[in-house]
């Protein structure tokens, strides 16, 4: 009784093993199918995103074919069986270079290196690393051709695609090369480095093979920087003397010394002047005169109605309208270059902008990239865009209107929302107009 209890005992805990083995040989099952499935999957995938190579035949390839039919229609024609054995024999090379021509892109990488900004009419230089991952074979005659395209432009203008191209001669396996071509984008605005295209007319010049690597680049061209004149360096040093401000300032020597002054709770001892503070029996403070440059406002006033690309009057206007935005680079350089005062930039193209800080590098990069896409208006807001520069800026700063066209305060027409506005009587007293399109403006600017 006892053996069988036992065995019955052993039985009835099989059943349940037994069932846990088909359990997980089921799991096993569709684990595998489902591996299957993503295998699948991938292989979709490798496929969909895998370089496709497309193939030419060029002029050199066509006379060799036409070759190809002349010697094999003659051996048809003459019954010539060594004719025959010849034509398709000149089919082989023509075979090779297709399959070394496809062969020759395989498993190369390019890259691209461009700087961010340039400015217009200024040369940069583009660098084209190609690399080749295969173990043994070699690339040879290798042309990356690269593609700018306009993304944005200040006027809009209708400018080709440019296709600058550099040509690799050998690039053995496992290395890699790099080659430089030299670029100059003559108009501002915001360009797009597409795709690279590589191609090969290796080894027999058959066929031209080609293929496009997708490497997306951004390219900002500045405007052009030109050259103000003595008469207008003069002209602003001139006008700077009589309001020109003075800071004075214990703490550093930043300027001629001016005096002494008592010492006060916060001030630093090394600027004790120790001489005078023996004679006064107390300390004293030395004192310095800093001078601060004044601070200026630049308002840049772009108007324009209709097309760029027709009419004599139209491309005059173009021009005036770069000249303009030449012109306010150029002196925002001029004044972040002298430092010591604050800034503010204004324009108004779709909508209206306002920079306004210390003059720095970072305020100037925040401008010239706002020119380098701006584009001019359909609409006369002048007057609204002079009121809020008078209210932002300082009421010592000195006002410069950059305009494309004459502008003036009194004009009752153009400005009859605020004829009786107070603040047009200051804006004719501070602000200095600078029109691009009077003759004199040669005399002040070139660029």
């Amino acid at each position: 009784m006892i053996m069988k209890s036992t065995v019955a005992g052993m039985g009835g805990s099989l059943r349940p093993r037994a069932s846990v083995l088909r359990c997980r040989a089921f799991h096993v099952q569709l684990s595998g199918i489902s591996n299957r499935l993503e295998y699948m999957n991938m292989k979709k995938k490798k496929r969909k995103t895998a370089i496709r190579f497309k193939t030419m035949t060029c002029r050199e390839g066509v006379y060799y074919l036409a070759a190809i039919a002349f010697v094999f229609i003659a051996a048809l024609i003459r019954q010539m069986n060594p004719m025959l054995l010849f034509a398709s024999l000149l089919i082989c090379p023509l075979f090779l270079a297709w399959r070394m021509g496809r062969q020759n892109l395989q498993q190369l990488t390019v890259k691209r290196k461009v700087p961010k900004r340039v400015h217009a009419g200024d040369t940069f230089v583009a660098q084209i690393e190609l690399r080749n991952s295969h173990r043994k074979f070699s690339s040879w005659s290798i042309v990356a051709e690269d593609h700018i395209e306009t993304v944005r432009s200040g006027l809009n203008l209708k400018q080709p695609i440019q296709h600058p191209a550099v040509y690799f001669e050998h690039v053995e396996p496992r290395g890699e090369r790099r080659k430089n071509y030299i670029g100059r984008l003559p108009h501002r605005g915001l360009y797009r480095l597409r795709h690279i295209t590589l191609s090969t007319r290796f080894p027999c010049g058959f066929f031209r093979s080609w293929t496009q690597v997708e490497e997306s680049e951004e390219m900002l061209v500045l405007p052009r920087i030109g050259k103000l004149s003595a008469s207008w360096i003069s002209r602003q040093h001139e006008a700077t003397e009589n309001k020109q401000r003075r800071k004075y300032m214990p703490s550093r020597v930043t300027g001629e010394f001016l005096g002494v002054r008592h010492w006060q709770h916060g001030d630093a001892k090394r600027w004790i002047h120790w001489r005078a503070s023996a004679r006064h029996n107390q300390p004293v403070i030395k004192q310095f005169e800093r001078h601060q440059n004044q601070d200026t406002a630049i308002l840049l006033d772009l108007y324009h109605h209709g097309d760029y690309n027709h009419g004599d009057v139209a491309s005059r206007a173009a021009e005036n309208i770069e000249l303009a935005v030449c012109f306010a680079a150029t002196l925002a350089i001029e004044i972040i270059r002298r430092g010591g005062c604050n800034l503010l930039f204004g324009t108004y193209s779709q909508k209206h902008e306002i920079f306004h800080g210390q003059a720095t590098v970072s305020l100037l990069e925040q401008i010239l990239d706002h020119l380098a896409v701006i584009a001019p208006s359909s609409d006369d807001c002048l007057a609204e865009m002079l009121l809020d520069a008078l209210a932002e800026s300082d009421p010592n700063a000195d006002l410069v209107l950059i305009t494309d066209r004459p502008v003036n305060l009194n004009d009752q027409e153009r400005f009859r929302r605020y004829k009786n506005d107070p603040r047009l009587r200051i804006l004719a007293q501070r602000l200095r107009v600078v029109d691009v399109s009077d003759r004199k403006f040669s005399e002040i600017f070139e660029v």
